[in-house]
């Protein structure tokens, strides 16, 4: 029994003292762990994956800003062009207006120019009141094309650049149907056009508008040329005449000639005498010529059409009596074939004779006329509107 007990407390002598060496020595805790010193690779592996980390998003950041630079670039390419576009725009609009200014200003000084010249000449001073009440016949005519009779007509306009460059330099074929295939084919050709009244009147009728080939191929400057009769630059032929009265006359209003064909012969500034080929009236070609048969009427002198047509009614006044019971029909007013026409030519550059391959087939804007009889053929009546207009304006309408 005293063995036993012996045993007994020797071995809870040593549970206590274990008991007490736990007390006394506490268990590691993680923190502990944590504030260990690491070993060196570890060190180099969480710095290897750190590197690797920060260079992947620096890979994309650059990629970032490449894709930023490139829409960067594209938007300013985009602004320069765009730009550009804006400023040649502009300009183009600045030198039109500019262009248009300077023609209107350069036609204004001309015409004051020339009728402010002070000549003592009575030649000079007839043919200066001549000009003027040409100026003034166009003028009236420019405001027909703006003002309420356009709109009265019905208007079928080929659309491209001759026509509308025609129409740009020549306002007063506004309310004319003018298709494509009369159009001026080429504004380098030399144009002109002239004015004309009435087929009964004396008067010749007077140059409108020229372009620059025109004066180069002629030798006169615009102040020579514009307002000038007809019968200065062209010979009057009796033969063209009588070919050219049907279709210049009982036509509709605002409609176009047929194409007509003649071979006129122009006189030069310098006195040189040029055979011109016309497709009515365009200027394909020409060479050097002389009055020819039929021409007797020459230079300076101009025929009125009703004339030629009729020698026996060579003195039929610019107004014809209005008896209903003559049986002439130049005596009745409803029969008579009054018309303000309009005639363009147009030919090549120079002054030299153009070669067989250089000719062109080219056409142009015909003889157009307004009639006051609805009897017989095709003709049509005026508006009102228009025939009052024109009434006021020319007295022998």
């Amino acid at each position: 029994m005293s063995a036993i007990n012996v045993t007994d407390n020797t071995e809870e002598k040593q549970k206590k003292k274990q008991k007490l060496a736990a007390r006394v020595e506490p268990e590691p805790s993680p923190q502990r762990e944590e504030e260990e010193p690491m070993s060196a690779d570890s060190k180099l592996g969480l710095l290897t994956r750190l590197v690797e980390m920060m260079s992947g998003e620096l890979r994309d950041v650059k990629r970032d800003n490449e894709r930023l630079r490139a829409k960067v670039k594209r938007l300013k390419s985009g602004l320069q062009d765009t730009k550009s576009q804006v400023e040649y725009l502009l300009a183009a609009d600045r030198r039109r207006t500019q262009l248009e200014e300077d023609e209107a200003k350069r036609r204004r000084d001309s015409a004051n120019n020339y009728f402010n010249s002070g000549s003592n000449s009575a030649t000079d001073q007839q043919l200066q009141q001549y000009q003027q009440q040409v100026l003034q016949r166009f003028t009236a005519l420019v405001l027909v094309v703006h003002g309420s009779v356009v709109a009265l007509t019905t208007v079928d306009v080929a659309i491209g650049q001759l026509i509308t460059e025609a129409r740009h330099l020549m306002p007063f074929l506004g309310p004319y149907n003018i298709p494509s295939p009369f159009a001026v084919p080429d504004f380098s050709f030399p144009v002109c056009s002239f004015l004309t009244a009435s087929i009964f009147e004396d008067t010749s009728p007077a140059f409108a508008y020229v372009n620059p080939a025109f004066m180069r191929l002629t030798k006169y400057s615009w102040n020579d040329i514009i307002g000038a009769p007809y019968a200065m630059l062209f010979a009057v032929n009796e033969e063209h005449y009588r070919a050219l009265a049907p279709i210049m006359i009982n036509r509709p209003p605002m409609t176009v000639s047929d194409m007509y064909r003649i071979r006129v012969l122009i006189r030069c500034k310098d006195g040189k005498l040029l055979r011109t080929r016309y497709s009515l009236m365009c200027i394909l070609d020409w060479e050097e010529g002389w009055l020819e048969e039929g021409e007797s009427y020459g230079f300076d002198h101009w025929v009125p059409i009703v004339k030629v047509l009729s020698p026996k009614i060579e003195d039929v006044p610019s107004h014809p009596p209005s008896s209903q019971n003559s049986s002439s029909p130049f005596d009745d007013p409803t029969q008579l074939y009054r018309f303000s026409s309009i005639t363009t030519s147009a030919s090549a550059t120079t002054s030299e004779p153009l070669s067989p391959l250089d000719i062109c087939n080219a056409t142009a804007i015909g003889t157009t006329t307004n009639n006051d009889s609805d009897s017989g053929g095709n003709r049509a009546p005026l508006t009102p509107g228009l025939d009052a207009f024109l009434s006021s304006h020319f007295p022998s309408w």
